[in-house]
C-alpha cells in the first residue's frame, strides 16, 4: 500500500510539474507572440516614419533654401540701408553748411540794408 501510495504521489507530482512546464512554455509562447506582435507593428510604423521623412525632406531642403535667400536679401538690405544712412549724415552736413550760408547770407543783407538806409538818410 505505501508503494502505490508513494507511486500515486510520484504520479501526481509528475503531473503538476508536466502541467507547471505546459503553462510555462505556453506563456512564453504567448509572450512571443505579443512580442512578434508588437515588433510588426514597430516595423510598420518605422516604415510608415521613414516614408514621412523621405517626403519631408525636400520641404526641408526648400525651407533651407529659401532661408539663405532671405538672408542674402537681408544683407543687401542691410548695406543699402548703411548706403543711405550715410547718405542721409552727409545731407545733413549739408543742410547744416547751407543753414550756416543762409544765415550769414541774411546778416550779410541786413547789413547792407542798414548801410543803404543810412546812406539814403545822407541823401
Amino acid at each position: 500500500m505505501t508503494t502505490v501510495l508513494i507511486i500515486v504521489i510520484a504520479v501526481i507530482v509528475i503531473a503538476a510539474i508536466a502541467l507547471f512546464l505546459k503553462r510555462r512554455a505556453d506563456a512564453k509562447a504567448a509572450e512571443r507572440a505579443r512580442l512578434r506582435e508588437e515588433a510588426g507593428q514597430h516595423r510598420q510604423q518605422a516604415d510608415a516614419q521613414a516614408s514621412r521623412a523621405q517626403e519631408l525632406r525636400p520641404r526641408a531642403d526648400e525651407a533651407r533654401e529659401q532661408a539663405e535667400e532671405h538672408r542674402q536679401e537681408a544683407e543687401m538690405h542691410r548695406r543699402q540701408a548703411e548706403r543711405h544712412e550715410q547718405a542721409a549724415e552727409e545731407k545733413v552736413e549739408e543742410a547744416e553748411k547751407i543753414d550756416t550760408s543762409v544765415r550769414r547770407s541774411g546778416e550779410a543783407a541786413a547789413r547792407h540794408d542798414e548801410e543803404a538806409a543810412r546812406r539814403e538818410e545822407k541823401i
